[in-house]
C-alpha cells in the first residue's frame, strides 16, 4: 500500500508541475482597421519576444524580460500619453501571493536597435495595476517588462488562468 501511495503522489505532483510550468502570453491588442498615418499605431509584441516565467506552486518565480507592445508615433509630432493596465488582477490574486513587474520604455535607434528612455519606467503589481508613460512624437517605442517576481500559493493547477493580461490605452 505504501508503495502505491508513493507512486500516486509522484504522479499527481508530476501532473501539477507539468500544468504549471508554462510561459505566459501577456499582451493582446485588437484593431479592426489600420490607423491613419498621422495617428499613433499600437501592436502587440511578437509572442517569442514576450516575457516568460515558470511558475511553481508555493514558490517565488523570476519573470524573464520581454516585450509587451510596440507604439509607432512616427506619424505624429505630438506627445503621446500611454497607460498600461493589468486587466485580470482579480483572477491572478486567487493564485498569486504577490507579483511585481518592472516596466520600461525603449525608443528605436536609427540603426534599428533599442535604447532605454530615461525616466520612463514603473512597476505593475496586483494592487498597483497601471503604469503611465509620456512618449515624444516622431519615434517608435516598445513597452517591455524588464523583469520581476511572482509568488504563488500552494496547490495552483492551471497555467492558463495565471497569465497576466495587459491593455495599452493611448490618450
Amino acid at each position: 500500500m505504501k508503495g502505491l501511495l508513493h507512486g500516486w503522489n509522484w504522479l499527481v505532483w508530476t501532473l501539477v508541475a507539468t500544468a504549471i510550468l508554462a510561459t505566459w502570453p501577456v499582451a493582446h491588442t485588437y484593431a479592426s482597421t489600420p490607423a491613419p498615418p498621422d495617428r499613433v499605431q499600437v501592436l502587440a509584441a511578437e509572442g517569442a519576444a514576450a516575457p516568460s516565467v515558470s511558475l511553481f506552486g508555493g514558490a517565488i518565480s523570476r519573470v524573464h524580460a520581454g516585450d509587451l507592445f510596440i507604439v509607432d508615433a512616427t506619424g505624429t509630432g505630438d506627445e503621446t500619453k500611454v497607460r498600461l493596465l493589468l486587466v485580470n488582477s482579480h483572477q491572478l490574486a486567487r493564485a498569486y501571493r504577490y507579483m511585481v513587474l518592472h516596466i520600461a520604455v525603449y525608443a528605436r535607434t536609427p540603426d534599428g536597435g533599442w535604447e532605454k528612455v530615461t525616466g520612463q519606467e514603473g512597476y505593475i503589481t496586483l494592487r498597483s495595476i497601471e503604469a503611465t508613460f509620456e512618449l515624444a512624437g516622431g519615434a517608435t517605442y516598445k513597452i517591455a517588462v524588464e523583469g520581476g517576481n511572482i509568488s504563488t500559493f500552494s496547490g495552483i493547477s492551471t497555467a492558463g488562468e495565471l497569465s497576466p493580461r495587459f491593455y495599452l490605452e493611448i490618450k
